[in-house]
C-alpha cells in the first residue's frame, strides 16, 4: 500500500487558534486518531497536516497497525464556536472598509466583532473561515 496515494483521501478541519494557544491555525483529521498539525497560515497548516498524514499512515505501516480508512459518508460542516476576525482580516493586508466592502460586511459591525463587542453568528463565522481559508476563491465567486 502506498500511503501517499490515501493522503488527500481524509477529510479535515482547520481553526484559528487564540493567541493564548500561540496563534495560527490547527488542523486535525477525525479519521486519524491524534493526526493534528499547525501552522502560521491556514494554507501551512493544511501543507504542514498533508505532511502527519504522511507520518501517520508510513507508522502504521511500518507496526503494521490497520490504516484507518477515509469514511465516505458525507459530514456536517464544523463552524468554529469562535474566531478572532481581526486576525483574519489583517492576513488579508486588507483596512477594516476594505474588507467590508470586499467581503459584504458591514465595517461597523466588523470594527464591534474586531473589539470583541459581539461575534459574529454561526453562518458568518463559516464565511469567515472560508475567507481565512481560501480568499482568493471567495473573491472570484463573489466578483
Amino acid at each position: 500500500m502506498n500511503p501517499e496515494t490515501l493522503i488527500d483521501s481524509y477529510s479535515f478541519t482547520v481553526r484559528p487558534l487564540t493567541a493564548a494557544d500561540g496563534g495560527g491555525y490547527l488542523i486535525e483529521y477525525p479519521d486519524l486518531p491524534g493526526c493534528v498539525s499547525d501552522g502560521e497560515t491556514p494554507e501551512d497548516a493544511i501543507r504542514n497536516g498533508r505532511d502527519a498524514v504522511l507520518a501517520y499512515l508510513r507508522s502504521c505501516i511500518q507496526h503494521s497497525d490497520p490504516v484507518p480508512r477515509p469514511r465516505p459518508e458525507v459530514r456536517a460542516a464544523r463552524v468554529p464556536a469562535s474566531l478572532d476576525v481581526q486576525v483574519i482580516r489583517k492576513r488579508t493586508g486588507l483596512s477594516q472598509a476594505e474588507f467590508a466592502r470586499r467581503y459584504g460586511f458591514n465595517v461597523r459591525t466588523l470594527q464591534d466583532w474586531e473589539r470583541g463587542r459581539g461575534m459574529p453568528d454561526g453562518a458568518v463565522r463559516a464565511y469567515l473561515t472560508v475567507i481565512a481559508k481560501t480568499p482568493k476563491a471567495v473573491e472570484k465567486a463573489l466578483a
